[in-house]
Parts: C-alpha cells; sequence; structure tokens
C-alpha cells in the first residue's frame, strides 16, 4: 500500500462520503455533521470520483458497490494520480466480510474499511484513528432467518433522538420509508421476470439500511438471501415474496409507530 506522509485525527473538517443508499448516505452525513465535519456527499460512483478530483478532502468514505463506479476503482484511480486526495485517507464503506475482501481493499490503497451499517463509534475511531481500524470490521454471524425476530427496534430510533435533533430524525425514517417504497417496486418486477439477480442485488442494499434503521427482520432476511444464497430459482422467488412482504410490513410500522 502507497505510504501517506501525513497522520490523520479529528481535526478532520470535511469528507466526502459516496453510497447510493440516500438513506445510509444521509445517516452517515448527520454522524459526521453532528461532530462538526463539513459533509459533502455523492451517490454514484462517476460522480464521487469527479468530486475527488477537483477538491480536497480530509478523508473519503466509499461504498464499494456504486453504479457508475466500485469504491475500489475510485481508490485506485486517486492513488495512482498527482491529485488533490492522493494521500488523503481514504476508507472503505462495505456489507462485505472476509480475508478475501479485505486483501482487495488492501491492494486497491484503502487506508481502513468500516462495515455497514456503520456506527457513530466507528465511524469516529476510524477517522480519529484512536481505534483498530481492523476491529472495525465486524460482520454478523448469520445461522438464518428467524422468525420471530422483532419487525422494528424502537431502540435504535431511540438512539437516533439521542443523536440528532427531532427534524433530523424524521427525515431519515422517512428516506428510509422512501426506499423501501422503491425497492418493493424492484422486488415485484424481479419476481415477476424471475429475476434472480435483481433480488440479490436488492437484498444487498436492504441488508445494511434496514439494519440500520433498526428493521431487524426485515435486515436479517435480506442478510440470509445475500449471504446464504438460496439454490435454484424457485426457492429464491419465494424468499423474495417473503421479502417483499416483509418490506410492506416493516413500511407500515414505521409509518404507524415512528412518523
Amino acid at each position: 500500500m502507497m505510504a501517506r506522509p501525513q497522520s490523520h485525527s479529528l481535526v478532520t473538517r470535511k469528507v466526502l462520503v459516496a453510497d447510493d443508499s440516500l438513506p445510509g448516505l444521509l445517516a452517515v452525513k448527520a454522524m459526521l455533521e453532528a461532530e462538526g465535519i463539513i459533509c459533502d456527499t455523492a451517490n454514484d460512483g462517476s460522480s464521487a470520483l469527479a468530486k475527488a478530483q477537483h477538491e480536497r478532502y480530509d478523508a473519503l468514505l466509499l461504498d464499494e458497490h456504486m453504479p457508475g463506479l466500485q469504491g475500489s476503482a475510485i481508490c485506485v484511480a486517486l492513488r495512482g494520480e498527482s491529485g488533490p486526495n492522493q494521500h488523503a485517507m481514504i476508507i472503505s464503506l462495505s456489507g462485505e466480510q472476509g480475508s478475501g475482501h479485505r486483501a482487495v481493499m488492501d491492494a486497491a490503497g484503502f487506508d481502513a474499511m468500516l462495515a455497514k451499517p456503520v456506527s457513530k463509534l466507528a465511524l469516529v475511531s476510524v477517522l480519529s484513528e484512536s481505534g483498530d481500524s481492523e476491529s472495525s470490521i465486524k460482520g454478523d454471524d448469520i445461522a438464518g432467518f428467524v422468525d420471530d425476530e422483532a419487525l422494528l427496534d424502537v431502540a435504535v430510533h431511540r438512539d437516533m433522538q439521542e443523536q440528532f435533533d427531532p427534524a433530523t430524525v424524521a427525515r431519515l425514517f422517512g428516506l428510509f420509508i422512501d426506499e423501501l417504497s422503491v425497492l418493493s417496486a424492484r422486488l415485484s418486477t424481479a419476481i415477476d421476470h424471475n429475476s434472480e439477480t435483481e433480488v440479490m442485488a436488492v437484498a444487498h442494499i436492504l441488508k445494511n439500511s434496514a439494519e440500520l434503521y433498526g428493521a431487524k427482520r426485515l435486515s436479517c432476511l435480506a442478510r440470509y438471501i445475500n449471504e446464504t444464497p438460496p439454490s435454484g430459482r424457485e426457492q429464491i422467488i419465494e424468499l423474495a415474496e417473503q421479502l417483499l412482504a416483509v418490506c410492506h410490513e416493516t413500511r407500515q410500522k414505521v409509518q404507524v409507530e415512528l412518523l
């Protein structure tokens, strides 16, 4: 990995966050702004690279799976050119775990990785380098989908209320509801067209954003589908129908109980 000359600390004042999941993107933005950090955002890889090539940032947080360019491709490009962020702290945001994935991120030139969904504690820790970046990569061991998993963990909502003002909390959960509507429509289309690829893509998004907002049952099922791929089209479509039903239940519960 390329050596970076300066040390990093939480004197960080300007950060670029790139993620194609709007609820996840804005949650991280709110966490950073609560620490007094100026936060710029991008929701696809191409716009993230364009911003990073023209604007200097103290740190960049890049989702790995984005339209346009992957986070690792952006990191490789920035490390390989004499631009304003060649030596900046660059952090990978990823729901993937394992030594193989870690090796790919190291080879791309990342300074650290943060497991999605991102917690404020882990975020502040890695930006201040007060913690070991290796310890930030904590994947849940998924034994399987548990039917009695709580539909909604209200403690997550309470935690957000302690961190952010009421308007910000309402906006974030409103965006989560909007994302559920969009992803439900994608799931319906995938089921109609027997598209395994699209089901897996939606599950990948949901496993992180649902956990971030305390939608435990939805997150658990999405993670099960994404990390333990079903064998055969019939089984994956059956699970997609279950995922769609839980999306609808979760959306309704958030609207009734939290907004």
